[in-house]
């Protein structure tokens, strides 16, 4: 069944209103700490998890133990809505006119050491690991899906942020020839195509 209900939410899991009044210095000690516990999961397709090609992957201490929905489910439902908004099937539809190779991602702002990375040399920064999210959607739906990635600390780490760096913005490729549903009326695509196809940047404000 492709659209789990989710579980009745027991008053123990509910957010403390103490703690939720805290939560932007948990924020800012979080920043602090490089975004330690944060994952990086870019380039490597959902198909290789599907048929083995990382089945030795050591297991991210972050996942859930639930198994995960199907290949079909997790490929083609879908609220990705660059590739389209008429339907939960369009970005599967449309996603393959993307151009993803090759690619570099380029981290700059306060760092001591800008750096460009090809994604083959990102891909061997750090061990790779699975790690199995559960996403619900405020539409109702529920998915359990894995991902492939390492820690973004350990990405960022290669351009020597300055201590009194805060934020990471990431900036990606805005292709509208691949991705139809960006091509709105209101939207001002000049502003953006200097981020062609094939490239991100981390800017650490």
């Amino acid at each position: 069944m492709l659209i789990k209900r989710p579980d009745a939410i027991l008053p123990s899991e509910i957010t403390p209103h103490s703690l939720f009044e805290g939560r932007r210095d948990f924020i800012k000690a979080a920043g602090a700490t490089a975004l330690a516990g944060t994952t990086l999961y870019a380039g490597l397709p959902h198909r290789a998890w599907a048929d083995g090609t990382f089945s030795d992957l050591r297991k991210s201490p972050y996942s859930i133990q639930e198994p995960p929905n199907s290949l079909r489910e997790i490929t083609t439902y879908n609220n990705f809505v660059e590739f389209g908004f008429g339907g939960k099937s369009q970005p599967a539809e449309h996603a393959g006119a993307m151009r993803i190779r090759p690619w570099a991602v380029r981290i700059e702002g306060m760092v001591q050491k800008p750096r460009t990375l090809a994604i083959e040399d990102i891909l061997k920064i750090a061990p790779l690991e699975e790690c199995i999210y559960r996403l619900r959607c405020v539409e109702s739906w529920s998915m359990v899906i894995p991902w492939v990635g390492f820690p973004l600390a350990a990405l960022i780490k290669q351009a020597e942020p300055l201590g009194s760096a805060k934020f990471v913005e990431f900036v990606t490729q805005m292709e509208p020839d691949a991705m139809p549903g960006l091509n709105l009326p209101y939207l001002d695509l000049a502003l953006y195509r200097r981020f062609a196809a094939g490239w991100t940047r981390l800017c650490i404000r």
